[in-house]
């Protein structure tokens, strides 16, 4: 039996269930924002706060299914986010014979591997080290859940909650570096991938940058 509340889907969201459903097993509506970061990174800090961004957007914790033939979707209690495993990620390649190459192929894979639709968390995030200098924020999402702008506001969420937590350990003396200001978010896009950028500052940012298969 479903989840009580359910709701029903947009018109948008319906468009690409009716196309998902007769391309099954299709990484076509990925969504994937990637950023490189060079310098002191907190990855603890990292990673706790890309977790409470993503807890707090609520389509992030969608399920969706079918009732009597019509799909719907409701937001999923604690126990059943608990159950699908971690929130964040974290892969440590650094010890890998290419790092760097580690690296892009679990990402490439991340992009490229469909969601099972049905009752299944929708989304893949997960903080990657490369090296003791340079560690890899990577969300992949189901178009059903986010778009490129989507991603682009979850990314601006996270450098605010970082910024927030290395400057209170800072102010604690343990020596942690905050990240420069983000830049606004490009505008979205839907395909390829584009040549990042680097703000200014002790830790630099690569990105965000955005891709849809």
């Amino acid at each position: 039996m479903l989840a009580t509340r359910q709701l029903p889907l947009s018109a948008y969201q319906l468009d690409i269930w009716a196309a998902e459903s007769t391309a099954p097993g299709d990484p076509q509506f990925n969504v994937v924002i990637q950023e490189r970061l060079a310098g002191d990174v907190d990855v603890d800090s990292l990673k706790e706060s890309l977790e409470e961004v993503l807890r707090g957007n609520d389509a992030f914790s969608l399920r969706f299914d079918e009732q009597d033939g019509i799909p719907c979707q409701w937001v999923a209690g604690a126990d059943a986010q608990e159950e699908t495993g971690p929130w964040v990620q974290y892969v440590d390649f650094s010890g890998a014979a290419d790092p760097a190459a580690a690296c892009a192929a679990w990402r490439e894979y991340s992009f490229t591997h469909p969601f099972t639709l049905r009752r299944s968390r929708l989304f893949t995030a997960a903080v990657l080290r490369e090296s003791a200098s340079v560690v890899h924020v990577h969300l992949n999402a189901h178009h059903l859940i986010a778009d490129a702008w989507a991603l682009n506001q979850v990314s601006r969420q996270l450098w605010e909650r970082y910024a927030d937590r290395v400057g209170s350990a800072m102010a604690a003396g343990t020596g942690a570096v905050p990240v420069a200001p983000p830049p606004s978010p490009p505008s979205p896009r839907w395909s390829g991938r584009t040549p990042p950028t680097a703000p200014p500052g002790p830790s630099k940012r690569t990105g965000p940058t955005s891709a849809m298969r």
